[in-house]
């Protein structure tokens, strides 16, 4: 038993005993009369506040129950899947070698994961067929997903030549539609990385919704990473 279901049953149990008293005792004093009056006065107005409380704490409880059920049958929106990395040096020819990975830092299932990752620097002409496209591209279809879980989805080859380089995804899950922006930047031999994922609503509305950037990424003169798709 819970603590206002005990309270409310100590309550109850005065309200009894206050009926038992006025039924086998009948005070001749007015002040006793005054003070009966005033302890089921009390008695009564305490059961209906922990009544109210316990079906407060009761409705609280079942919404954060069916909100975790929904997140167990859909994933939590919280804390979407996103588009990852792993990377290897050749210690030899200093190249790397960059893997993508489908993330989920959620403690729910993901479900339903369609991705696609693409060279921003290196997309086809305007007028690039779709097998083009997806040629250019990594995709992934990930039926589900189990939380704190990474799974990686393809890789590329990054030349020791090459400074810096930018690459995009696409990716829905059941909870919705989300966009993400990947920053690399070599300084010194040691590349940096910076991520953002954007989700994408029915108005066309959109908000960011997972940032990271290492420490050391190159910043523009606002002391911000440059997310841009320009060239």
């Amino acid at each position: 038993m819970d603590i206002y279901s005990k309270l409310q049953a100590i309550a109850t149990l005065l309200l009894a005993v206050g009926a038992i008293i006025v039924t086998f005792w009948t005070p001749n004093s007015f002040r006793w009369k005054l003070v009966i009056v005033f302890l089921f006065v009390v008695s009564a107005i305490v059961t209906v506040w922990l009544q109210e409380q316990k079906e407060s704490r009761d409705k609280s409880r079942t919404e954060n129950a069916q909100a975790e059920l929904l997140n167990w049958q859909r994933g939590d929106p919280k804390n979407p899947p996103y588009v990852g990395y792993l990377k290897f040096i050749n210690p030899v020819s200093n190249a790397l070698t960059l893997k993508f990975t489908v993330e989920n830092p959620s403690d729910f299932p993901a479900y339903e994961i369609n991705v696609r990752v693409w060279n921003i620097d290196n997309l086809p002409g305007a007028s690039a067929s779709l097998e083009e496209l997806l040629r250019h591209s990594i995709t992934a279809n990930i039926p589900s997903q189990a939380g704190h879980v990474s799974q990686i989805i393809g890789g590329v080859e990054i030349l020791s030549t090459d400074n810096a380089k930018r690459f995009g995804a696409q990716f829905t899950t059941r909870i919705g539609s989300f966009g993400e922006k990947i920053r690399m930047q070599k300084v010194k031999d040691n590349w940096f990385f910076a991520l953002q994922v954007t989700r994408s609503y029915p108005d066309n509305s959109s908000e960011v919704v997972f940032e990271r950037v290492d420490s050391g990424f190159p910043l523009n003169e606002e002391g911000k990473v440059d997310w841009s798709m320009r060239p």
